[in-house]
């Protein structure tokens, strides 16, 4: 499943129209946001924090925290390394 790479940059809205889309489910977590309600353990959350957005797999603990600039970066870090697309 190969998202459209015209599609500009990354956002909450672009991953989840993706997701639909392809009928699939990433299991990201936006904190904080309405994606609360997905089960907080064994996904990857993404999360404004002092003025950068850290993203972590959360996981009985929190586990390979990374660092970015803006939440464009942090989402397609995440596609790249946890999400179903390999050639993004």
């Amino acid at each position: 499943m190969t998202p459209s790479r015209d599609a500009g940059p990354w956002t909450r809205a672009r991953l989840r129209e993706e997701e639909a889309k392809h009928g699939a489910q990433s299991g990201v977590l936006f904190l904080p946001g309405p994606d609360r309600e997905i089960n907080p353990e064994g996904c990857v959350v993404v999360k404004e924090e002092d003025g950068r957005v850290k993203v972590y797999v959360l996981d009985r603990g929190i586990r390979h925290v990374r660092w970015f600039e803006d939440e464009a970066a942090a989402i397609e870090y995440v596609i790249r390394r946890y999400v179903w697309w390999e050639d993004v």
